[in-house]
């Protein structure tokens, strides 16, 4: 399989929902006895999108002339190296219903926590330029008004108010650039979530935090339940399964636990135990797993752990961020108007008096 490891691909149309929703309809082609040329080739006709139905046609194509489903798949560059090899283990070893099934659950499992990622950066940000948008508003608009009213009268605003008011006027004396940089912003939120290159460094620098390497661990412990499922032994699931992961700290503690069992010949288990891959409760639900024979399930239940624990983390951050904004901006919106109030409320006093 080196050929398709090394091959190089055009970006793919299928997102990780569109590949898992694929392999678990192969899966019932194969549970169902129908031939994978005459499904796929329904595939193909059922679908409304030109370049999936290109894909699917040639996949059907290659079928047809006797290829294997993996060799079809990995013609059409559209495909991921590790879905092409674990898709071969899966029919050289008659597991091609299963490898499927756990392919499909892995790539639902990889876009759903996509989908939280983009939550907990979409939510934050919308926050915080709305909370610039009021105070703008307000320092441009709102505090000139009240300053000719209080100057109309014979007062001043406070201080906190004219500083405040100074850095909208400020802002709008320089509109220009400023309105470059919020362009430079833009290209680069668009550099970073569009382009290939762009998510692999944005991603390089996300996925080294603390919450990113739980994740990170149950990405791993999923692709390794899929890997074992589909009947790979543990030292070529750990090959395979690495290549996904990029948290450096998780990545060397993988690459330990891999030259452990390879170099220094020790057990599954005691490599994972030395290298502390896996501690505590998951290390100890492997352990049973080894020994009742079911290290692909336990893999599986452990990734559940892990995934769990990282979505009440992020959640419990997103939490903190509605409240801590709305303080923030209650506070400042507080702190102009007491600076507004308190001179007309002294202008007041003395015409009263």
């Amino acid at each position: 399989m080196s050929e398709i490891n090394n091959r190089k691909k055009s970006k793919s149309i299928f997102s990780s929902k569109d590949l898992s929703i694929f392999c678990e309809q192969v899966a019932m082609l194969v549970d169902s006895g129908i031939l994978l040329y005459d499904g796929i080739k329904m595939l193909a006709d059922e679908s409304s999108n030109m370049k999936v139905k290109e894909v699917f046609e040639s996949v059907a194509g290659e079928l047809l002339a006797n290829n294997s489903l993996e060799n079809a798949l990995s013609k059409t560059g559209q495909f991921p190296d590790y879905m092409i090899y674990l898709t071969s283990i899966g029919s050289e070893s008659g597991m091609l219903d299963k490898t499927m099934r756990s392919l499909a659950y892995y790539y639902n499992r990889q876009e759903n926590i996509k989908e939280s990622i983009k939550s907990a950066i979409l939510y934050p940000s919308v926050l915080i330029c709305m909370m610039a948008a009021v105070l703008l508003f307000l320092s441009i608009k709102v505090l000139p008004i009240f300053k000719n009213v209080l100057n109309s009268l014979g007062a001043n605003l406070s201080g906190i108010a004219s500083a405040i008011m100074s850095a909208g006027n400020f802002f709008v004396r320089f509109s220009a650039v400023f309105a470059i940089i919020i362009a430079i912003i833009i290209i680069c939120i668009i550099y970073f979530s569009k382009s290939a290159k762009g998510q692999r460094k944005l991603m390089n620098l996300v996925w080294q935090s603390k919450i990113f390497e739980t994740l990170s661990l149950s990405i791993l412990a999923t692709s390794m339940s899929t890997a074992l499922s589909s009947g790979l032994n543990i030292d070529r699931a750990f090959e395979l399964s690495s290549a996904g992961i990029i948290n450096k700290k998780l990545k060397i503690k993988i690459d330990e636990c891999m030259n452990l069992i390879k170099i220094e010949h020790l057990g599954a288990i005691d490599a994972i135990e030395k290298s502390k891959l896996f501690t505590g409760i998951s290390l100890n639900i492997l352990k049973l797993g080894m020994a009742s024979g079911n290290l692909d399930s336990s893999m599986k239940y452990v990734s559940d752990l892990f995934n769990d624990s990282f979505e009440t983390m992020l959640t419990r951050r997103i939490s903190f961020i509605e409240p801590i904004s709305v303080m923030i901006l209650s506070v400042l919106i507080g702190i102009i108007l007491i600076s507004v109030m308190l001179p007309l409320l002294g202008v007041m006093s003395v015409i009263g008096a």
